[in-house]
């Protein structure tokens, strides 16, 4: 939550927790927004140049991957042999509710199930995109270091042009979420595109973020996090963490 501060704090606007404002049961002190989009920017700016890193978080993620595309490929065929079997039923459902001599109990009787039928094969059909879809993220997984350090470093030279409105979008494409721990650590929920479907060689991440910001958001995603002290930063712009 921005907080705008006290009358000696008017200079910067804050966060802070919400518990603290809204239930006073909070002791995580204030942070300054405009410190910690310096680090953000800047952590994100040190990961782009440290290729040994970013290769150490592929390989985390890709480990990830391979063990769970087993029971995702397990659950896949679970929901395809239920549906399976639930249409079969309604197939014979309607065939029954067809025949002329069906009595109106029973025509009763079979349609409340038909329609329980409909409705659980309606789930069934969700969950099974759902599993479909994370199976497609986690075997087309197209990251490299050379493209996730060219992303990073288009994004961190880009930043410091864009409006406040701009920098906005720019940070939930890129940072999923950011939390500040009671020890003023920061720790950053990354995203990352699955396959680089834009050429990112051929276009800024300003040009994509502006004119493709649509597409990018339609990308499926990893996510890994990275953490920091943020106190570095206070201390390098003159301040003190207990404001």
């Amino acid at each position: 939550m921005s907080y705008h501060g006290s009358e000696s704090k008017k200079k910067y606007k804050y966060y802070a927790c919400s518990r603290r404002l809204d239930y006073k049961d909070c002791s995580l002190g204030y942070v300054r927004a405009d410190i910690l989009e310096i680090s953000v920017i800047n952590e994100l700016k040190r990961l782009s140049e440290d290729k040994p890193r970013i290769r150490a978080i592929i390989n985390n993620l890709k480990e990830e991957n391979r063990k769970t595309l087993p029971s995702l490929k397990i659950d896949q065929q679970r929901f395809i042999r239920k549906i399976g079997s639930l249409t079969k039923e309604k197939e014979g459902l309607l065939k029954l509710m067809s025949q002329k001599a069906a009595k109106p109990y029973t025509l009763n009787v079979l349609n409340e199930r038909f329609e329980k039928i409909e409705l659980e094969l309606n789930d069934l059909t969700h969950s099974r995109w759902q599993v479909e879809e994370e199976l497609k993220k986690r075997l087309h997984f197209g990251l490299s270091s050379e493209k996730v350090s060219s992303y990073l470093k288009n994004f961190v030279e880009t930043f410091a042009r864009l409006d406040q409105q701009e920098k906005k979008r720019a940070l939930l494409e890129v940072i999923q979420k950011i939390k500040v721990n009671s020890s003023n650590e920061v720790h950053l929920s990354v995203n990352l595109p699955q396959n680089f479907l834009l050429p990112y060689r051929a276009r800024g991440f300003g040009e994509i973020l502006l004119n493709g910001a649509l597409r990018m958001r339609n990308t499926r995603k990893a996510n890994f996090q990275i953490s920091y002290p943020i106190k570095d930063y206070y201390n390098n712009n003159g301040s003190s963490m207990k404001l």
